[in-house]
Formats: structure tokens, C-alpha cells, sequence
């Protein structure tokens, strides 16, 4: 060790060093519990600003997809389609529309509130499906309307 320089004087230089940094701590925790009492509305408004932002973007995306869910049944009014339906099980119009409504995953409810009909007239509609496509469920129906290209 160096002959200038003491034991004693080390740990004195590194308990002042300690002392300082321990009061630069506490300096440093008031100045921050001040700009917290202080500024409160200014923070709580920002992390409501966040708040929204956040949940303005999740329910962009979902709003998107719905949008995406629609456009697909725009399809049905393209020429192309009436030719797959006179190639398939002659299946009507409103049955195609609904069996993209059933693979979207939709209830027989919620077909019913978009194509406007009564929930037993979308059972029928859905019943002339299944024979029409020789299926039993809804499931079986979708595949075998995707096997044959009659929905995407």
C-alpha cells in the first residue's frame, strides 16, 4: 500500500463516499415525490391518454377484421358465382350467403340479424344445406363446400 496514504483514510474517504451517495439518493427521491404531487393531473392524464390509445388500436384491429369478414360475401354478387352454383348442388343464393355466414362461425342468430330473416327460416335454409350436401353438422357442411370450391 502506499505510505502516504492510510487504512483509516481509505475508510474515511469511502464512508463519506457512502454518506453522499445515500443523501444524493434520498435528494433524488423527494425530487421526485414533489414532481408527483405536484404534476399529478399531468400524469394521470397522460397514462389515460395511454389507456385509450391502447384500446383504440385493439379495437381498430378488430373493428378491420369485421370489415374483412364482410367484404368476403361482397363475392357473392360477382358473375363467377353463379356459375359455382349452378355446377353444385343447386344451391340457391341465400343458401350460399348463409353458408358463408355458417364458416365465418356465425350463430344461427347472428346469421339471422345479418340477412334479415327469422332464426326458423335461417334453420331451414340451413337444414336445405345439409341435404344438398350430404352433411349432418355445420362443420361437415363447410368442409364439404370448401372441398368443392364453393366457398374460399
Amino acid at each position: 500500500m502506499n505510505p502516504l496514504v492510510s487504512k483509516s483514510s481509505v475508510l474515511k474517504i469511502a464512508g463519506y463516499g457512502l454518506v453522499l451517495a445515500l443523501l444524493i439518493l434520498c435528494l433524488n427521491a423527494m425530487e421526485y415525490r414533489l414532481l408527483i404531487v405536484s404534476h399529478s393531473a399531468e400524469v394521470y392524464a397522460g397514462l389515460v391518454a395511454v389507456v385509450f390509445s391502447a384500446a383504440g388500436v385493439v379495437l381498430g384491429i378488430k373493428i378491420s377484421k369485421s370489415k374483412t369478414k364482410e367484404q368476403q360475401l361482397r363475392r357473392l354478387e360477382d358473375p363467377i358465382f353463379e356459375l359455382v352454383l349452378n355446377g353444385h348442388a343447386n344451391i340457391s343464393k341465400r343458401e350460399l350467403e348463409i353458408l358463408h355466414w355458417m364458416a365465418l362461425g356465425l350463430s344461427n342468430q347472428e346469421i339471422s340479424d345479418k340477412v334479415f330473416l327469422s332464426v326458423n327460416t335461417v334453420k331451414t335454409h340451413i337444414s336445405n344445406i345439409f341435404e344438398k350436401l350430404g352433411a349432418k353438422r355445420r362443420t361437415e357442411a363447410v368442409n364439404k363446400a370448401r372441398e368443392l370450391q364453393i366457398i374460399p
